[in-house]
């Protein structure tokens, strides 16, 4: 597998941290944590992460937050209910979106392992989903879709914007890091985001 990583490098030799031709470092770590700040608004939203966490329990990723959150949701229905102790989501699952209400705003910090976009092929199921967004930086929804596009009925955002091919309509624009889309498909299918 492939990983985005930080080294650390000895000191004492005359390359540490850059490359030259026939010369000389060593590396003694390498750090694949980094952090994503999602900003997340007052009441419903749809969101998502390109980090993978050391520990994927949704209510070990919203902790930080928790004592504003109201409910969280995943596709299949299942919930994260903090005020009444109700969590059967368990597991995030790389590259699906949730559906989050809060009381107030707020910014999550994710901390763990980058995803490789390219190399983290998504299921999306036949009719209603949410899709995540596995991106470092924000690009076109129509760009990203183009090649999955004869399989996508309609997407909508947290805001309700839609991104509807059929019709031309793409209120959308640019799909955004830290936001999660819902998706109506039209048959299953695996699809693969760009690198970044």
């Amino acid at each position: 597998m492939e990983y985005t990583a930080s080294a650390t490098y000895a000191t004492g030799y005359p390359n540490t941290g850059t490359y030259a031709n026939n010369g000389m470092s060593v590396v003694t770590g390498l750090n694949t944590s980094v952090t994503q700040n999602i900003n997340l608004p007052n009441n419903w939203s749809i969101f998502s992460t390109y980090i993978v966490p050391q520990n994927l329990n949704i209510s070990n990723v919203l902790s930080p937050i928790v004592s504003s959150v109201i409910i969280a949701k995943a596709e299949n229905g299942n919930v994260y209910w903090p005020p009444y102790g109700v969590n059967n989501i368990g597991d995030m699952v790389t590259g699906k979106g949730y559906q989050l209400k809060l009381t107030s705003a707020q910014v999550l910090a994710v901390n763990g392992m980058a995803v490789v976009p390219e190399a983290t092929p998504l299921t999306i199921p036949s009719g209603w989903g949410i899709l995540g967004y596995l991106r470092t930086s924000q690009a076109s929804i129509v760009t990203l879709m183009s090649p999955v596009i004869n399989n996508i009925i309609i997407m909508k955002d947290g805001d309700g914007n839609a991104y509807w091919p059929e019709y031309g309509v793409n209120q959308i624009g640019n799909m955004t890091p830290g936001k999660g889309y819902q998706m109506k498909a039209g048959a299953s299918f695996t699809y693969t985001y760009p690198a970044n």
